[in-house]
């Protein structure tokens, strides 16, 4: 798997020429915007220091139809929510030994990290 990304056919090139030209002041309001993200980027990333890894909201899977609207808006905010105890623990223990079980018996399964395979292309 290379880490090189190929370059976009000319034509993705000729769009953005085009999506540019039909807004008025384009690199502008480009640039505004990207101030903007990376000013916002700089309070948020404040903010999950402060909290830590409690920042990302957490629920059981017994509870996902119990989530008041406030929970539900933070989650949507955030963009993430950690779900836990969909499967018991002894199932999800066993299923990740036969994974390493399988990785050790073909090792040439691409999976990142490459020392200690977590995610897969099976």
């Amino acid at each position: 798997m290379s880490s090189q990304l190929e370059p976009l056919p000319a034509r993705f090139s000729d769009l953005k020429r085009e999506i540019a030209a039909s807004y008025p002041d384009f690199q502008e309001r480009v640039i505004k915007a990207w101030g903007e993200i990376i000013a916002q980027l700089k309070v948020v990333s404040a903010e999950i220091a402060q909290v830590g890894p409690d920042y990302l909201p957490q629920v059981n899977f017994a509870d996902l139809d119990k989530l008041g609207a406030e929970e539900i808006k933070r989650i949507k905010r955030i963009g993430s929510v950690v779900i836990r105890d969909v499967v018991p623990d002894e199932d999800a223990i066993r299923w990740k030994a036969q994974l390493k079980e399988f990785t050790r018996a073909y090792p040439d399964v691409i999976g990142i990290p490459a020392d200690d395979k977590q995610f897969f292309m099976l």
